[in-house]
């Protein structure tokens, strides 16, 4: 119903990537045709730990900054069109994030 150009995505591999722009449209069709709070409601029916690479690599630290830093290791398996760096300095975490695509007004939930 919603999958517009992910059809060919399998189902049963979470982990594979998959383009920015078609994830995004399927967000921005679920939001209209559910409510802009549809991603809340969905990760609220299961616990977070169980969504995404990126939770796995902040469950197995006991700091925030251990987890930025593994988040930051871990980027590269979660998403390809984004970054996050994360370096300390005078013992202050210093975490600057990227995207290497543009997301312009049409991709944008406004609802």
């Amino acid at each position: 119903m919603y999958a517009g150009n992910l059809e060919w995505v399998p189902p049963d591999v979470p982990t594979a990537a998959i383009p920015l722009l078609d994830a995004v449209t399927l967000l921005q069709n679920i939001a209209r045709d559910v409510g802009p709070d549809a991603p809340f409601r969905m990760i609220d029916q299961r616990s977070v730990l169980a969504i995404g690479l990126i939770t796995g690599a902040v469950s197995r630290v006991t700091t925030l900054g251990d987890s930025f830093h593994n988040i930051a290791k871990s980027m590269h398996t979660h998403c390809t069109h984004e970054s996050l760096m994360v370096a300390e300095h005078d013992e202050v975490l210093h975490i600057s994030e990227g995207w290497s695509s543009r997301l312009g007004e049409d991709e944008l939930l406004k609802f």
